[in-house]
């Protein structure tokens, strides 16, 4: 996977910390509507929002079901965890 520079940096709605990068675990694939995300710095499941993306807001209950049940996002979550534990974030 490769980082990515987010062109307008979005605001995460819990923390307010500004988030101008992500990385797709599985492509090279840009973040798009609707694709799940996690602050780095709360660690908040959020999405990310517009076209291009330039928002991040709460997923809805039926996102977040979805969100949580995808091994892929679990698998973040504890990481990142992991680096929050660690000091590393």
């Amino acid at each position: 996977s490769n980082p990515y520079r987010l062109p307008i940096a979005p605001v995460c709605p819990a923390c307010a910390a500004v988030l101008d990068g992500a990385f797709n675990t599985e492509s090279d694939r840009k973040p798009q509507d609707g694709d799940p995300t996690l602050c780095i710095q709360c660690r908040a499941l959020l999405v990310f929002s517009g076209t291009p993306v330039n928002s991040l807001r709460y997923p809805t209950m039926e996102e977040q079901a979805k969100f949580l049940a995808d091994p892929m996002v679990q698998r973040a979550i504890w990481a990142l965890g992991q680096l929050h534990e660690r000091g590393v974030v």
